[in-house]
């Protein structure tokens, strides 16, 4: 798993993909890349990190982890469409984390669709009651 007490966005460690099965391809390489990437991320290079999580997405195109933080890097440049899509391609993938539903309601949010964003962040506090991030989000 990634960020072993360190957060990114709001993500912990436990909402990354729990249930993620081996990949096949190269996973030391592909878990070195997205820490690369996370700490591009929390340095604000949103760019450089948006190109690695990409760069995993070409090799693995159903990785949890690199669709989750390529949604977030895509909402933090302010792509909310682009976002939402991302959010739910990881929801797809893996429904059980808080997280992907959150970016996706704060992206839905942002679009002026107000409803789907309630239904996100519902989802979201389904799987994590006290998610602060889709608390606040909701209110």
């Amino acid at each position: 798993m990634l960020w072993r007490g360190d957060s990114l966005a709001g993500i912990k460690e436990s909402q990354l993909d729990p249930g993620r099965a081996p990949q096949a391809a190269a996973p030391d390489r592909t878990q070195t890349q997205l820490k690369q990437g996370a700490i591009l991320h929390q340095r604000g290079r949103l760019a450089d990190a948006e190109n690695i999580y990409l760069s995993v997405l070409k090799d693995d195109p159903h990785s949890f982890d690199a669709l989750n933080l390529l949604s977030i890097v895509t909402a933090q440049s302010g792509r909310d469409a682009e976002a939402a899509e991302i959010a739910a391609r990881a929801i797809a993938i893996n429904p059980r984390v808080a997280q992907p539903h959150n970016t996706r309601a704060s992206a839905l949010r942002n679009l002026g669709r107000f409803d789907q964003a309630l239904v996100s962040y519902d989802s979201a506090l389904a799987i994590e009651p006290d998610f602060l991030p889709a608390l606040s989000g909701r209110a």
